[in-house]
């Protein structure tokens, strides 16, 4: 929202486009291309393509050739050289960085489909709203990150790690594949830490640094091994002990992962991030219309099931609890009037949706034609029910002052939510 309003200084006529990457599927569905990335999308028109060779492509045309990620060592999150990327992204090139496999892995068949938006949407599963909030950062999406970012500069080590322990290639593929998950998770479990190299050290010499010696220091192996298991396999757990220190070290510490710069930490420097996030939020619109929520509490609904987390303040997830107040200002209407206000993620849940409108922006459309033609028929009538109420906090008898707020305001002037303010519906505790 702030990206597009401040594009909007620029020129008011435009907003971010949201791109249907379901269409480039089917598209490959029909046989009309042979992979999303002969697509047109991401080609010279659009947002550019990549030969795939070298240790870190970049982008070779289209308006966004030779894009470069800022450089700001002094900045609380960057890569080992300086470049505003994920500690773990041990990247040396200053363009951003696109491959088409994870490590060698061509998972192309995950790209999201017709029948993945479609299942999301009306399946019985995500009837709620704290399931259908997990799935949907997944498979519905997530697969769209991986793809067009991608690893690079891992396929050969871990090859020959995965056959130092004696495991097949179908295993060595899916350890290839699991880098998406287990190199971040290792610095965020404390096991790697990322070093500071300059440009004169080499791509392949600048790797994560080990917490520990795991050749030498048995509990720290340990427990590299038990997360490593939890990540790739239990079978990891049977590795003979006196490979076990070599086999983390070359997983964790001695290989340069080159990470895509849409896959981390560092994604909105590819310009095909902004067009990504309103397909996902235009699919909940619409299932809010054709197929709402049963349950539209934060906690998890299930039979049984505690939730510790996500829910109201305190414990872990820290951002993504229902009073965490997001990280910018929303354009959002208020007794007739636009205001830029400060916000829960709660209450901008509230204000996008569609009983309670009041952002400012409306999509084109509800249509997926093509999804049509494969079988998968998205209606475009709204359920009949009856006993959908629901009060937003920032209804519009909500009254926060007769001036809208600048987008450049400090938050000292965001209007409070007072106890006269209108609630929502009541958080699972």
């Amino acid at each position: 929202l702030n990206f597009e309003r401040s594009l909007q200084t620029i020129d008011a006529s435009v907003s971010v486009p949201y791109w249907d990457y379901t269409i480039d599927r089917a598209l490959v569905d029909n046989n009309t291309i042979d992979n999303v990335f002969e697509s047109e999308i991401l080609g010279h028109k659009f947002f550019g393509s990549t030969n795939d060779t070298g240790a870190a492509p970049m982008m070779l045309n289209s308006r966004w050739a030779y894009l470069t990620v800022p450089m700001n060592a002094s900045a609380k999150t960057h890569n080992a050289y300086g470049y505003l990327r994920a500690p773990w992204n041990m990247n040396r090139s200053p363009f951003v960085t696109r491959s088409q496999t994870v490590c060698g892995v061509k998972s192309w068949n995950s790209w999201p489909s017709c029948q993945t938006h479609y299942d999301v949407t009306f399946s019985d599963a995500y009837d709620s709203w704290y399931n259908y909030v997990w799935a949907a950062s997944y498979t519905p999406h997530g697969p769209v990150h991986t793809l067009i970012g991608g690893y690079k500069n891992c396929e050969v080590g871990l090859e020959a790690a995965g056959k130092y322990v004696g495991i097949d290639n179908a295993s060595i593929s899916d350890m290839e594949y699991d880098v998406v998950t287990f190199v971040k998770g290792a610095w965020r479990s404390y096991l790697t830490e990322a070093p500071t190299c300059t440009m004169d050290t080499s791509q392949n010499d600048c790797t994560m640094v080990c917490a520990d010696d795991p050749t030498t220091n048995v509990e720290f192996r340990s427990r590299a091994i038990s997360y490593l298991s939890g990540q790739i396999g239990s079978w990891v757990e049977q590795i003979d002990e006196e490979k076990q220190g070599n086999f983390v070290n070359a997983l964790l510490c001695k290989t340069a992962y080159v990470s895509g710069d849409q896959l981390e930490a560092g994604s909105p420097s590819d310009p095909s991030f902004w067009s990504i996030h309103p397909t996902v939020d235009r699919l909940l619109q619409y299932k809010h219309i054709a197929n709402p929520f049963n349950n539209e509490d934060w906690g998890n609904p299930g039979h049984n099931v505690t939730t510790t987390y996500c829910t109201t303040s305190g414990g872990s997830c820290e951002g993504h609890k229902s009073d965490d107040v997001v990280p910018f200002r929303t354009k959002v209407m208020v007794d007739g009037n636009y205001t830029s206000a400060l916000m829960t993620n709660e209450e901008l849940y509230w204000v996008a949706h569609p009983n309670t409108y009041q952002l400012s922006y409306i999509y084109d459309t509800f249509e997926w034609d093509h999804c049509d033609d494969e079988g998968w028929v998205f209606t475009t009538e709204p359920t009949d029910d009856t006993t959908y109420t629901i009060t937003s906090p920032f209804a519009v008898n909500a009254t926060y002052g007769d001036v809208p707020l600048e987008a450049d305001d400090d938050a000292s002037s965001q209007p409070e939510i007072t106890s006269n303010t209108p609630s929502g519906p009541a958080v699972a505790p």
